[in-house]
């Protein structure tokens, strides 16, 4: 395939021509566009767009073009990264066919990485009120806890480093901190937050799966 045309190319080899027609037939319609859209990208993925749900997809060349153009990818990486995204292709499958295409502009390679290290980290969705790692849903926060949604906007706007300073006034920080970090841990899978640097910090890191503590969440 290319990206001017929905054929395949020549110069693959024919193995991978096949996989990658058969993957463009599952995900170039509306039903894997919307799932992509909704529950594979992310806040800054959508951010790139200012056209809502479904007028984006049309605009942009449906599925596949909306991951080509918000992570930076060629046209025929972008169908193994999609039909990967979406359950598809497995990852071996995947890494099998990224690693026959022709190299991408050093521009687009960039985006790509900047993005794998973007998707190595958590990412908050306020308006869903939902904490993700790695591609799930970790933790569900309800609009009125408040304190977590401190935390967790705060780290969303710094970009999810190691560790922030404490979000709340220092006059009541040391309490609410406290709660709200152990509120957060509640139910949690993947990462876990911790109170550091005497206090003054809240850090994240990845644990094991498994959720951090049997408590619902908030």
């Amino acid at each position: 395939m290319t990206d001017d045309h929905d054929s395949p190319t020549p110069d693959l080899p024919p193995w991978v021509v096949d996989r990658l027609t058969e993957a463009h037939q599952r995900i170039q319609n509306m039903t894997a566009g919307q799932k992509l859209w909704y529950e594979r990208f992310t806040d800054a993925d959508r951010a790139v767009f200012t056209e809502p749900w479904p007028a984006v997809w049309a605009s942009n060349r449906g599925t596949v073009g909306l991951w080509c153009r918000a992570r930076g990818t060629s046209w025929n990486r972008g169908i193994a990264e999609v039909a990967h995204a979406l359950g598809f292709l497995d990852q071996a499958s995947r890494d099998a066919i990224v690693a026959v295409l022709p190299p991408e502009d050093q521009a687009a390679a960039e985006r790509a990485a900047l993005r794998a290290r973007r998707d190595a980290a958590p990412s908050w969705h306020a308006t869903l009120g939902e904490l993700r790692y790695r591609g799930e849903v970790i933790r569900e926060v309800k609009p009125e806890a408040g304190n977590l949604r401190t935390i967790l906007e705060a780290f969303e706007e710094d970009g999810w480093p190691p560790d922030i300073y404490d979000p709340f006034p220092q006059d009541d920080a040391s309490d609410r901190r406290r709660r709200a970090v152990a509120t957060l841990n509640a139910g949690l899978r993947g990462i876990r937050f911790t109170s550091t640097g005497n206090g003054r910090k809240i850090s994240w890191q990845p644990v094991a799966d498994g959720p951090s503590d049997a408590s619902p969440p908030a």
